[in-house]
């Protein structure tokens, strides 16, 4: 998120806020993150992804809507779709840590996402 958004962007680095991928606690990384959210009042604006087949943050479209911050497995097409930002496909996380549904609609501001392109309304749309 450094290298591809925020250091293009003026914000202060205190007020970013990403979970640590690489942690060694996964479940306790997730709590933690909830926690700091609370601690902050909330989220006041977030910038989330909308994948090809309808994910949110990668929050994948089976997934439960009371989910808070958890470990995600990734489908075949989020993991394909991500690949452009690695040298190969087998370097591309098959999991990931996500905000999750209700954690997201929390926030203060709810702001709608645009998105073009033919792949991504197709998966939009899926129910």
């Amino acid at each position: 998120m450094m290298e591809n958004l925020f250091k293009y962007v003026n914000i202060k680095k205190e007020n970013i806020h990403v979970p640590n991928g690489m942690a060694e606690n996964i479940e306790k990384e997730c709590e933690e993150y909830e926690k700091k959210i609370q601690q902050a009042g909330g989220i006041d604006l977030q910038v989330l992804g909308i994948g090809r087949n309808g994910h949110i943050g990668f929050n994948e479209p089976d997934l439960k809507f009371e989910a808070k911050a958890h470990l995600v497995e990734l489908d075949e097409d989020t993991i394909k779709a991500n690949s452009r930002f690695f040298n190969s496909i087998q370097e591309v996380p098959t999991k990931a840590i996500s905000m999750g549904i209700k954690t997201i609609r929390r926030q203060k501001h709810k702001k709608n996402s645009n998105f073009t392109g033919n792949s991504h309304r197709k998966g939009a749309s899926k129910k």
